[in-house]
């Protein structure tokens, strides 16, 4: 009855603050992905810019400075996608982690596996370092704010401070991804100790 009663105290502790950092997962990589297509359109709206320019003859294609900023914001965009790409697997890594574990503790729960008391003792500490790091996500600073300033510094013609804007934009996304990974390895240190979970037989029911 114990490891009943602990088992879904856990899955409180642990599961529902990670169900609300995956729902909530679901806004911010949409607001990326306008993100990008406001960039992709921006590009293109450039590039189709040049191209007028240059068949009316107003030498544009040889503006280095032009050209080059129309390489490093292609260069940019290209690492926020991969930064996203990546962030979206690790999740889904982290997501499927979150199925198991949440799985063995309904088995727990119903009766059917057991943990001895070190065990979840152990199991209950750790979930306390898993609320911490999605509270670590849920807190870092989101890209709205960098978005817009590289929208507006783009039709300024403030070229480098557009492409300042883009690193930051950068910058946050490295700094989500590296608390995921936290996310991840704390996930794989509660499954390890719930995997230890053992059928429940009658011998080890009436000992309980």
């Amino acid at each position: 009855m114990k490891s009943k009663i602990i088992a879904l105290v856990l899955t409180g502790m642990m599961l529902m603050p990670t169900i609300a950092f995956a729902e909530g997962q679901n806004d911010i990589t949409d607001a990326k992905s306008q993100v990008h297509s406001q960039f992709d359109n921006k590009t293109v709206k450039i590039e189709d810019k040049v191209k007028q320019l240059e068949i009316k003859g107003k030498g544009l294609k040889n503006n280095p400075a032009t050209e080059a900023f129309i390489s490093e914001l292609k260069a940019k965009h290209e690492i926020m996608k991969a930064n996203t790409k990546k962030s979206i697997e690790l999740k889904k890594q982290i997501s499927a982690k979150k199925q198991e574990l949440k799985s063995i503790l309904a088995d727990i729960k119903a009766g059917k596996k057991t943990l001895s008391a070190e065990q979840l003792q152990v199991l209950t500490s750790k979930s306390k370092a898993l609320k911490d790091n999605i509270e670590k996500i849920k807190n870092l600073p989101g890209i709205s704010s960098e978005a817009k300033t590289t929208q507006e510094n783009i039709r300024g013609k403030k070229f480098e401070v557009a492409l300042a804007s883009l690193d930051k934009v950068i910058a946050k996304q490295e700094a989500r991804y590296a608390k995921l990974v936290e996310l991840n390895a704390t996930m794989d240190t509660l499954l390890t100790i719930a995997r230890q979970a053992q059928p429940v037989t009658t011998a080890t029911n009436t000992s309980k």
